[in-house]
């Protein structure tokens, strides 16, 4: 059965309703067919927006804890570029970086333990439940776990991890760091249990985190769209 062609009346708007100059081979199209396009369009771009996870690599900063936790729901998938207003999110230090402050006076990093309370001579961490690899005290310097230690199991990665980023939390500050200072304590005293976006985290997430955040690539893979 052929279906009839639509009425010439039926395909054209008014006068006042027609864009000059745009449509294809049937003619120009109308207003109305435009804004009929674009609503058609705006639940696609919806629906990307929705797989969209923003985070930051501006010169020394990182993803938050928060940020990673729809990174790993979105199937590692980001879709958000490097920041480009110089402004931060989340800053942390490397481990060279670290390297180089904890051998200097700066937030007294060279005379601190991983040990004893919140001070001069302390982080304000628990002491560990078993040393590190190659450790002989149960509480070593912060120097040691930055320069010294390669980790060797989960627990000597954790302890590394937390020391660089409680130096960070100390170095730039609460607001500014990827994790704050507590968080850092926490972490080390659950041996990786803490809680994010209201959910309890286990060593698991929390060293796949710490592994995104200092690994290799850091975040740059998922923001170049790999």
């Amino acid at each position: 059965m052929k279906v009839s062609e639509r009425p010439e009346s039926q395909e054209q708007s008014s006068a006042g309703d027609v864009v000059p100059g745009v449509g294809s081979e049937r003619g120009p199209l109308s207003r109305r067919a435009l804004m009929r396009a674009g609503l058609k369009a705006a639940p696609i771009v919806m629906t990307l927006k929705t797989d969209m996870v923003l985070a930051t690599t501006t010169s020394g900063s990182t993803v938050r804890p928060s940020a990673f936790s729809s990174f790993v729901a979105n199937g590692f998938r980001c879709s958000a570029g490097p920041a480009k207003s110089g402004k931060a999110t989340g800053k942390f230090l490397t481990r060279d970086q670290c390297k180089s402050l904890v051998v200097t006076t700066t937030m007294y990093f060279k005379y601190k333990y991983h040990s004893y309370s919140e001070g001069w001579n302390g982080c304000g961490f628990v002491k560990p439940s078993v040393r590190f690899s190659g450790c002989s005290t149960d509480n070593p310097k912060l120097d040691w776990i930055i320069r010294t230690l390669n980790p060797q199991n989960d627990r000597d990665r954790l302890g590394l991890y937390c020391a660089m980023a409680y130096m960070a939390a100390k170095y730039y500050g609460d607001a500014e760091c990827f994790i704050t200072e507590a968080n850092c304590r926490t972490i080390w005293k659950n041996n990786g249990v803490w809680t994010v976006g209201g959910v309890q985290r286990d060593l698991a997430w929390t060293l796949a985190y710490f592994n995104q955040v200092y690994g290799a690539n850091a975040f740059d893979a998922c923001l170049k769209g790999a």
